[in-house]
């Protein structure tokens, strides 16, 4: 029917969005590839999601600053938490995402959805699907 064909257009959509934020981390523009030998950049990557003051103490051992790898492009704050920038724009890319398909991530790409709904940055359309602000 009309509505399958729509369905598994906007799957593939989602899929084609998210490849392109894995080639694009690939080609050296993610912070995950640059962090090699930085300890927080590492750990970030491993993690995918921080709280700020965890992310805090852990760039403090190494560029002094959460901030840095902030305005570097490394790292996103979203609310009490800080996640690895590739991670944060793979979440992004796979927008809307149905409210029935939420069990269905990870406990940390969980824990970024609902800091970005506390943060105004998606919200829960209808009660069918979570969308970007």
């Amino acid at each position: 029917t009309l509505e399958d064909v729509l369905e598994n257009l906007s799957r593939l959509e989602k899929e084609v969005s998210e490849l392109r934020v894995f080639v694009k981390a690939l080609q050296g523009s993610g912070g995950v590839l640059r962090g090699r030998g930085d300890p927080f950049l590492d750990r970030l990557s491993q993690e995918k999601v921080m709280t700020i003051s965890e992310a805090r103490r852990e760039a403090s051992k190494s560029m002094g600053s959460l901030e840095y790898y902030v305005d570097k492009g490394y790292a996103v704050i979203v609310g009490d938490f800080v996640a690895d920038k590739a991670f944060y724009e793979a979440l992004l890319s796979r927008m809307p995402i149905r409210v029935e398909d939420i069990n269905s991530l990870s406990a940390k790409e969980k824990i970024l959805v609902e800091a970005m709904i506390s943060e105004g940055i998606a919200y829960v359309d209808k009660g069918k699907e979570v969308r970007l602000a």
